[in-house]
């Protein structure tokens, strides 16, 4: 749910800033994202597109900003008399500065980002919000790049169990799902399609999610690269159309693949299954404090590892490169 205090920011226009959507036929979205300075009619997409896009953003931007937030704090708390004047006014405009560049390079993560954080700052900005209390609003920062994180954990966790035909437990694991609060906003002249509005990349999200389940939407694995995707037809499909190297996509390596498959000897495919089952229960562990080793690994560690991994399989079907170059790289010898 939105504040009516959120409501009442509005932009040059007379509009509250955030993010607008209409659901149309066929789960295509429409989608308007207002911001201060303008409106932007963003590209048109789906339920679909949108749920697997954000299984595949780098979010070494929300990672980096988190660390530098931790660090901040943990120095304020460890001693607060080494918190100057200077380290706050520091930390305000490097995050102005950031939440700006982030508006400009990722739009809608960027400006639900800012409505965010002005939410959780109850209307003040930074400046005046460190006056009524320094852990209360780098808490707040922190919180504004670690919710849509999280949230990403449970989207992965919960496809895992789609593709594997699970019962999704909305009780427990995936009890987010079960029940949310959204805002409508309803005008005279729109027709009888309701409109959305949201002030948090994670709201937008789950909102999304929740149709995407209720749809039973076909989500699968890769075979190829690895990475969730939505078959366009009922039948099974193997490969998704993401490209891969020299221009190919995942479906046009689908027949050296078919044939390297059968050949289960093959040391080099062997070696990226097993080392890409080996790191994933690494990440798995990382995501419960109560399981974490010094070899668990964060979501952009794995994927790294398999962006250059597929990559090196790739090359070693195409004869590129020989299965000896290709297991230096695949393998992980710790």
């Amino acid at each position: 749910m939105v504040s009516f205090l959120a409501l009442n920011r509005l932009n040059n226009k007379g509009r509250p800033c955030g993010l607008y959507l209409k659901i149309e036929e066929k789960n295509k979205i429409k989608r308007t994202l207002v911001s201060f300075g303008k409106e932007t009619e963003l590209p048109p997409t789906t339920i679909e597109n949108e749920i697997i896009r954000l299984t595949d953003v780098d979010f070494k931007i929300y990672e980096d900003r988190i660390n530098l937030t931790n660090e901040f704090s943990q120095r304020f708390i460890l001693n607060r008399k080494l918190i100057r004047r200077k380290h706050l006014k520091i930390f305000i405009e490097s995050t102005e500065e950031y939440i700006f560049d982030f508006e400009r390079d990722d739009p809608l993560h960027g400006v639900l980002t800012r409505t965010l954080l002005e939410d959780l700052l109850e209307n003040k900005d930074l400046k005046a919000s460190m006056k009524k209390g320094i852990s209360f609003t780098v808490n707040a920062v922190n919180h504004c790049f670690s919710d849509i994180i999280d949230f990403r954990n449970l989207l992965i966790d919960l496809l895992y169990d789609m593709c594997d035909g699970k019962e999704l437990d909305f009780k427990d694991e995936f009890v987010l799902l079960s029940c949310a609060d959204f805002t409508q906003i309803i005008t005279m002249d729109e027709g009888d399609s309701p409109e959305y509005y949201f002030r948090t990349p994670a709201y937008y999200y789950l909102f999304l999610l929740m149709h995407f389940v209720k749809n039973k939407t076909n989500i699968q694995i890769c075979r190829c690269c690895g990475r969730f995707f939505v078959p366009k037809t009922k039948k099974e499909t193997l490969y998704c159309d993401r490209m891969l190297t020299n221009g190919k996509t995942c479906k046009q390596w689908a027949t050296v693949l078919k044939r390297k498959i059968q050949v289960k000897t093959d040391i080099v495919l062997d070696a990226y299954e097993k080392n890409r089952s080996k790191l994933y229960k690494r990440l798995d562990r990382a995501r419960d404090s109560l399981t974490q080793t010094e070899k668990s690994i964060s979501f952009d560690e794995y994927y790294a590892w398999l962006d250059i991994a597929t990559e090196a399989r790739d090359k070693y079907m195409a004869k590129q490169i020989s299965a000896e170059d290709a297991l230096k790289i695949i393998e992980v010898n710790d």
